[in-house]
Parts: structure tokens; sequence; C-alpha cells
């Protein structure tokens, strides 16, 4: 069964292409691979940058685990939630402010998670 997304382009290695994020602490700029946070560039690797790409594109949507795992890593790791977590943790730790109070990216228990926008 096909999983829906905002974004159909949201497959396993495909990095969507989303309108450039900015506010007054990050910048993403998927087409361009640039995430600025607090003036300073960080560098993301290649999965943590379709992760973050499929989060924005679909801002302020819930995505379920299993709808973010087929799409970043492909289907045979539909249920490694372990898998998500590590690497939700490690862009946390790169993007956030305060890594253990988010503001961008934010879980629901049992769901999955989403990007909020600042404003």
């Amino acid at each position: 069964m096909p999983i829906e997304l905002k974004c159909p382009h949201c497959q396993k290695g495909f990095v969507p292409t989303v309108e450039p994020y900015r506010d007054d602490y990050i910048h993403i700029d998927t087409s361009q691979f640039l995430v600025v946070v607090g003036g300073e560039r960080v560098r993301l690797t290649a999965t943590e940058h379709r992760l973050l790409s499929c989060l924005v594109a679909n801002a302020g949507r819930i995505l379920e685990h299993r709808q973010i795992l087929a799409s970043v890593w492909g289907w045979e790791y539909i249920n490694d939630l372990d898998h998500l977590r590590v690497f939700i943790w490690h862009l946390r730790h790169k993007i956030e402010a305060d890594p253990a109070n988010p503001h961008y990216i934010l879980g629901v228990k049992g769901i999955g998670y989403y990007f909020k926008e600042r404003g």
C-alpha cells in the first residue's frame, strides 16, 4: 500500500525540492543542500538531509513513523523505529538551540514527527 505524503517526491533516495524555510534562527534550503543555524552553516549527512527535507516538505503535518522510514530509508526499514529515533536525535543536536526541548522537530508519542515553523 503506497504511503501518501504531501510531497510525492518523498521516496527513498530522492531529496524533495521545497521552498526554502527561514526565520531568525535557521535557514533551510534543500535545493542547495544548505542549512544555516544561528548564522553558522551546519553539515548534514545525506540521510539527515533527506530526513529534514521530508519533514520540511510536510511542515506542520504529522508524519507517521512508517511514512518517514519508507520515504527516507525504504520499505525494508518500515518497522525500525530505533533507526529513526537515532537520526532524529542527531538532527536535533545539529539544528535545535536546545535539543532536549526542541522547537523545530517535534514528536507525537506513538505516532510520528513533524516540522514546526516558527511564527
